[in-house]
């Protein structure tokens, strides 16, 4: 049994819905026990994707979840401890307007809740379960694998391809035939009988449109490969200003850091996202892709 629930103080949960329940001490109550719940399915969230080597990470991991839910709660609470049912205390002189007004307050404050909850589940995802489905970064890990095998992929589809069309234009019309001989080089029945049926167009095998395609995205991918190599073969950059504030630029996670010497001003941090950077805990940087608009930003701003 875990003292999650023990977080939030039942005085602050049950005073919160003092104005707007008739028994605040079960809905306070009830926001506690949703709270220590919320943590218990994050910590089997982890356990789920922390796997092999990252399975020393869940108590780190559990542990940041748990203080950014306790302070997004007690916010929540506290926001919530100003609002006012006519219910409750009357109708009489009600402030109707300024009570709507705290009650918008309040759910924004629940709605925050919510969205850091889903944040950071997407958050363990991204950073710890390697989809075999998922779009490549340049900065995933085995980016290199995943593109060769990619290639591997398109290039075996192109040689089928070009054979079973081979294959149909030597059985020259004869039905039978080319189905025999498309299943011979290992193609199913069922694809067999897929490709020799006539599209809209009255076409049958392989459309050169496909191959076309399928070769375009070859040396596509070819391209990107020779990239992500380059990349990971550079070594990082690293500047500081004057002022103290440190600037990498990674090419192996394709990234370029900003490290302040503290937190920057508020119009700082509005001109940081709007040009693409994201504050990471983890680092205690600022982050962005490496691309032309967050280099050319890097160098008007932070440049001296």
């Amino acid at each position: 049994m875990n003292n999650y629930i023990d977080d939030i103080p039942q005085a602050t949960a049950t005073h919160a819905f003092y104005w707007t329940y008739f028994s605040p001490e079960r809905r306070g109550e009830m926001e506690r026990q949703n709270y220590a719940d919320a943590i218990e399915q994050f910590r089997k969230y982890l356990e789920k994707y922390l796997t092999g080597e990252n399975a020393a990470r869940i108590p780190e991991e559990l542990e940041r979840f748990r203080e950014g839910l306790k302070t997004r709660t007690l916010a929540y609470l506290h926001s919530h401890s100003n609002c006012a049912s006519s219910v409750i205390t009357g109708g009489s002189n009600f402030p109707v307007a300024r009570m709507m007004k705290r009650s918008r307050w309040a759910d924004a404050k629940a709605k925050e809740m919510l969205d850091f909850v889903e944040r950071a589940k997407k958050s363990v995802k991204r950073r710890y379960y390697n989809d075999p489905h998922a779009p490549i970064k340049s900065s995933d890990a085995d980016a290199v694998e995943r593109l060769e095998a990619k290639i591997t992929s398109c290039k075996e589809m192109q040689e089928t391809m070009k054979a079973a069309n081979a294959v149909i234009r030597k059985a020259k019309g004869n039905k039978e035939q080319a189905i025999a001989g498309l299943i011979k080089m290992g193609l199913g029945d069922h694809t067999a009988n897929k490709i020799l049926t006539p599209d809209f167009c009255g076409r049958i095998g392989f459309p050169s449109y496909l191959l076309s395609n399928n070769l375009a995205e070859i040396k596509r991918l070819e391209g990107r490969l020779l990239k992500v190599k380059r990349a990971q073969e550079t070594a990082p950059e690293e500047t500081e200003t004057e002022s103290g504030i440190r600037i990498e630029k990674c090419p192996q996670d394709n990234r370029i850091r900003i490290y302040f010497p503290g937190k920057p001003e508020k119009e700082i941090r509005s001109l940081l996202k709007a040009h693409g950077f994201r504050w990471s805990p983890r680092l205690g940087a600022w982050q962005a892709y490496i691309n032309y608009h967050t280099e050319r930003f890097i160098k008007e701003q932070f440049r001296e």
